[in-house]
């Protein structure tokens, strides 16, 4: 059973399209079975991690299991630019887990070691099981911080589940947990929606009936990508519109400009966006073909790389070393 909920703020009445709506993060709560399936079996493992590329519901997926899991008490806490300072992230541990004396409890001028074994034994004390979220963890990578949530994961705590989600994972000290099977593990893979979860969001975000024809279009061209699912939802809203109109494929997904411009494309390394540009061009990518075409010699290291980081880019197996990028995000390109 798929459930979606649907919130957004009104566009100005003369602006049609859904780059004139600002798109939360909460657009639509979707469970997700596959995600419930492995968080209900936090306490049996040692922790999770959800990835995937930007808008693909990992958070959204996770906030739905939260919203009605019996599990444990979940808290939540979502990376930002200011925690990449061991201290103010430490401080917001213990706000997030102990918000009522969690200030009074940290010690002063202890280290990240001290102040994360006192923390979880304080979780230990209170005697209720406790799920810890920290959302958009990728953007710790490289930061000194990171070595708070190190000590966080590596810590046996038996009250507390820590649950990393991002568009990556940095270096947590969780390839052991990996290897042995006791990290409960949602990749993009987990997250891509099936014709039924796309007909969800679509009707959702529309606030109408849409057509079975428009809901196989959507996903077909959003290829399982929720918040491509969401937009075209909201395009929808329109019920002079259908997805098989010139006004909708007109510009190669033009109507993506702000998520994936804005969002994405932009935050990227000028060299990077380059090599996306010259390459988008390729169905099938293959690293020797791109290097003939960029004149690069690393093609084979960015593309993993690009796939590593969930930069709508996977690789497609076969004999031969070979990578595609989404649908939508190759036609945006």
């Amino acid at each position: 059973m798929c459930h979606a909920v649907a919130c957004w703020e009104e566009p100005d009445s003369h602006l049609r399209y859904p780059w004139s709506v600002t798109i939360r993060d909460d657009l639509l709560l979707l469970h997700r079975e596959r995600v419930d399936a492995q968080l209900e079996r936090l306490f049996e493992l040692s922790g999770a991690e959800v990835t995937g590329p930007a808008g693909c519901g990992k958070t959204s997926a996770v906030r739905a299991w939260a919203s009605t899991t019996r599990l444990a008490d979940v808290t939540w806490l979502s990376i930002q630019k200011r925690h990449r300072d061991s201290k103010v992230l430490t401080a917001d541990l213990f706000e997030a887990l102990l918000p009522a004396d969690g200030q009074d409890l940290r010690p002063d001028g202890a280290d990240a070691t001290d102040s994360i074994s006192v923390l979880t034994g304080s979780v230990e004390q209170v005697g209720r099981r406790a799920v810890l979220v920290i959302d958009d963890v990728h953007e710790l990578d490289d930061a000194p911080s990171l070595e708070v949530v190190r000590n966080l994961r590596s810590v046996d705590c038996e009250m507390l589940r820590v649950v990393l989600v991002g568009r990556w994972i940095p270096a947590a000290g969780l390839d052991e947990q990996r290897r042995r099977g006791v990290l409960a593990t949602c990749s993009a893979a987990d997250l891509r929606l099936s014709q039924q979860e796309t007909a969800a969001i679509v009707h959702a975000a529309a606030g109408r009936d849409v057509s079975d024809t428009d809901v196989h279009i959507v996903h077909q061209q959003t290829d399982g990508w929720a918040l491509g699912a969401a937009v075209s939802g909201l395009l929808l809203r329109d019920s002079t519109i259908s997805m098989s109109s010139a006004e909708v494929t007109h510009d190669g997904y033009g109507y993506f400009d702000e998520v994936l411009g804005d969002q994405l494309f932009d935050s990227i390394e000028p060299d990077i966006q380059q090599f996306l540009l010259d390459t988008c061009v390729l169905e099938a990518i293959d690293p020797a073909l791109c290097c003939e075409l960029t004149g690069r010699t690393d093609c084979e290291d960015v593309l993993r790389h690009l796939t590593r980081s969930n930069m709508f880019t996977e690789w497609i197996g076969g004999q031969r070393l070979t990578f595609q990028y989404h649908r939508v995000f190759r036609s945006w390109l």
